[in-house]
């Protein structure tokens, strides 16, 4: 007998009420990418992730190092489509449960930590037919962390990380602004050198400089009336064809100069619009002002201007990686849209 049932699905395939479909229940098993900060001849440290996440549409759970993901019901004509719907939500469900686990790790300043998948690692545990689906919730996922010093001492701690925040972590997921920022702290998490993670890290601060700009208050540093004037003054002296090739381009280069700095600026969005003030994690703790977004402005610019790294800017450059990450932990939980 089938029985119909609300779907939450709806973003990874079309609208299937009242057909009749193949319903699959799949396991996917994952992976735990571990990028250490502070990995040397004389020190390494390893974490074991335990988890307990279990709701009426997907689980995921890991004990003693094995971590698996099921998916109760996936909806599709054939296994091949069920793969493609499946893929959409495991990338969806591995980065913001990326997210959850990292922004709650207490070892930040040590070791960055990101769950991981092969598709081509599916299993097929169920096939039958049903129309639609439900989703709820359950709010518990542990961390198990050791960290090892070689001959000297092991440490364990066991962690439980608050996973209620998935839900509305979720809602943002359909918003594509939201969706690049968890992309790049996604790929930051896993770099494997300081200036990848740099890179990947300020790349999303500056698409948030891009997208958030006009919900600050900004001076022009001058008027539009007295840029047409501008623009027109210098018409009759250059070749036409030269001119309309370059008019927009010099009216919106004078329309974005503002009497505020960049750094300024961005550092209005994080205060104002994400009403972030000061990034917290162990050893981190900065306020976000203007000095600091200065710093992580020019830092950057350093780098891409290819200045030569040595030891003291490769701590500056982790340094600076570490601050980046737990900066758009805060921006991706404090999401405004």
């Amino acid at each position: 007998m089938r029985t119909s049932r609300k779907c939450r699905l709806s973003e990874c395939y079309a609208d299937w009420k009242g057909k009749t479909m193949k319903q699959y229940k799949i396991r996917v098993p994952l992976y735990l990418e571990q990028k250490s900060n502070f990995n040397k001849h004389d020190f390494s440290s390893s974490e074991d992730v335990e988890f307990d996440y279990i709701n009426k549409e997907f689980s995921i759970i890991g004990d003693k190092g094995t971590y698996n993901i099921e998916i109760n019901e996936i909806f599709a004509n054939n296994r091949d489509e069920c793969s493609k719907i499946a893929e959409e939500l495991l990338v969806k469900i591995i980065k913001l449960s990326s997210l959850i686990i990292q922004s709650q790790f207490p070892n930040q300043h040590y070791t960055h930590l990101k769950l991981n998948y092969n598709i081509t690692q599916i299993s097929f545990l169920e096939e039958n037919e049903r129309e639609t689906c439900i989703l709820t919730n359950n709010d518990a996922i542990h961390i198990k962390d050791k960290i090892e010093i070689h001959d000297t001492l092991t440490m364990h701690a066991t962690y439980k990380i608050d996973f209620t925040l998935y839900d509305t972590l979720e809602k943002y997921f359909a918003d594509k602004e939201f969706k690049f920022v968890l992309d790049a702290y996604y790929r930051s998490l896993s770099a494997t050198d300081g200036v990848t993670k740099y890179f990947n890290a300020f790349s999303a601060i500056e698409f948030i400089e891009a997208s958030f700009f006009k919900k600050i208050s900004i001076n022009k540093l001058i008027p539009e009336n007295i840029i047409n004037k501008m623009i027109k003054s210098i018409e009759n002296e250059i070749e036409t064809d030269v001119f309309n090739r370059i008019k927009e381009r010099i009216k919106n280069c004078l329309l974005n100069s503002t009497k505020e700095t960049r750094a300024e600026k961005l550092c209005a969005i994080l205060n104002e619009v994400f009403e972030i003030y000061e990034i917290k994690s162990g050893v981190v703790n900065n306020n976000i002002d203007i000095s600091f977004i200065k710093k992580i402005i020019d830092l950057r610019n350093s780098l891409f201007h290819g200045k030569k790294i040595d030891e003291n800017l490769q701590d500056e450059i982790k340094c600076k990686s570490l601050e980046l990450i737990l900066l758009l932990q805060n921006i991706l939980i404090n999401w405004k849209t």
